[in-house]
């Protein structure tokens, strides 16, 4: 191979492609499929996390502020960046060459050769910037945090000339309880701006201020909240699959069960998502609806593809959730569990004839117990917490004892038998 060092950066211009990476790897290809990393002029030890091509250079950025340009790729030249404590995570070109790096660090330059820190930006010094873009008319930058903790919403900044900023609070990150976003990269396309971040999770902005989560998280989840990104659960309705998962991962939908498409582009169904059902009626009017049961209520899709950034019916006290729906009789029912102190927990029961209008229905079915999971089959609705409870209308139930109390975390019913999962 080329080598076995991980490159963190790639560039094509002047008729040649370039790629940096640890230790001061420089790669360079004619054709992207053959590379060498023979160079001449100035080397560096120092990882290089970015590369750029524009105003007829490559410029390469770094660790203890390292940059360094080239008019081919191949001879470099080192360039005094002004600071040697920050690392430069990535480098673009508008009316001049911008680089952006930790400590919220902003250079600038005319000509990528004398670099200019910016002093009075007004970005914090606790924002770790990892990307930075040009769109014509506006600079945008973002990235992550490195003290202080992460804000209640992820933050944006933009600069029409690269020395003033204004900072934005996106609103990502409240959407999901205060656990912000993490920028990776920014780039620019197509009149809009977009923000790569962990996990694969794309952003997107048209003047780098406001911006909406266009593709949902698809990995490990948010680091260092504790919160996965998990397909927990998927329904089938009107030829399509809905797959739901965390706040991170969002609602993926499918025609074959084969290729997915993220539809997390609104703030839907905060926290975990546990379950999703699909109903169909005919009476009084033609309808049909896809509902998930989420930690934050109960959301609503007529097709599955778009959803609102509020539920449908929302739970207001901390700690309930809602774990379990079933289209059956002509109603959606849901239950979950609502906390009652001390650690004791009571059921939470929901109809709704649409999935939209629905009927807290708790204070008549006096569940003693929260509730984990529900299923329909032989004409009865059973929901499960550490003990079943069975309802032929999804109003009125009756405990029944199943001779454990270990909690049931799935139930389903089939081939005429309810067999359940212990959590």
């Amino acid at each position: 191979s080329l080598t076995t060092t991980n490159l963190t950066g790639v560039a094509s211009g002047a008729g040649t492609f370039v790629a940096v990476g640890k230790g001061g790897t420089i790669a360079h290809s004619a054709d992207g499929t053959t590379w060498s990393t023979t160079t001449t002029g100035a080397t560096t030890t120092q990882d290089l996390l970015a590369v750029t091509y524009a105003g007829g250079l490559f410029v390469a950025t770094g660790y203890a502020g390292t940059i360094l340009t080239s008019p081919d790729g191949v001879a470099w030249t080192q360039r005094a960046a002004g600071v040697t404590t920050q690392y430069l995570t990535a480098v673009t070109h508008g009316a001049q060459y911008v680089a952006v790096g930790n400590a919220g660090v902003v250079l600038t330059s005319p000509d990528a050769t004398t670099w200019t820190l910016q002093p009075a930006t007004g970005i914090p010094a606790t924002n770790a910037l990892r990307g930075v873009a040009w769109s014509g008319t506006t600079y945008a930058a973002a990235g992550d945090f490195t003290t202080g903790g992460l804000p209640a919403s992820t933050l944006a900044y933009t600069s029409p000339d690269a020395v003033t900023w204004t900072q934005h609070a996106t609103g990502l990150g409240a959407d999901c309880g205060g656990c912000a976003e993490l920028y990776l990269g920014v780039a620019y396309a197509g009149g809009f701006f977009y923000g790569l971040g962990v996990d694969a999770s794309i952003f997107r902005s048209s003047d780098g201020a406001s911006w909406t989560r266009v593709m949902a998280a698809t990995g490990r989840g948010q680091p260092g909240m504790g919160i996965g990104t998990t397909l927990n659960a998927v329904g089938y309705g009107a030829s399509t699959f809905v797959a739901i998962g965390g706040p991170f991962l969002g609602v993926f939908t499918s025609s074959d069960g084969v290729t997915w498409t993220s539809r997390h582009s609104a703030a839907c169904c905060k926290g975990n998502s546990s379950s999703i059902a699909f109903g169909s009626w005919t009476t009084p009017t033609a309808g049909q609806a896809f509902v998930i049961a989420a930690e934050d209520g109960m959301h609503s899709s007529t097709d599955g593809l778009t959803w609102a950034a509020t539920p449908a019916f929302a739970l207001g006290a901390l700690n309930d959730s809602l774990d379990g729906v079933v289209y059956a009789g002509g109603q959606f029912v849901a239950v979950g569990r609502h906390f009652a102190g001390g650690g004791n927990y009571t059921g939470i029961v929901l109809t709704s004839p649409n999935g939209i209008t629905w009927t807290d229905e708790s204070t008549t079915s006096a569940i003693n117990i929260g509730l984990d999971s529900l299923a329909y089959g032989a004409g009865h609705f059973v929901a499960m917490g550490t003990a079943p409870n069975v309802s032929s209308d999804g109003v009125h139930w009756t405990p029944e004892n199943d001779g454990t109390t270990d909690p049931i975390a799935a139930l389903a019913f089939g081939s005429g038998l309810f067999v359940a999962i212990v959590s």
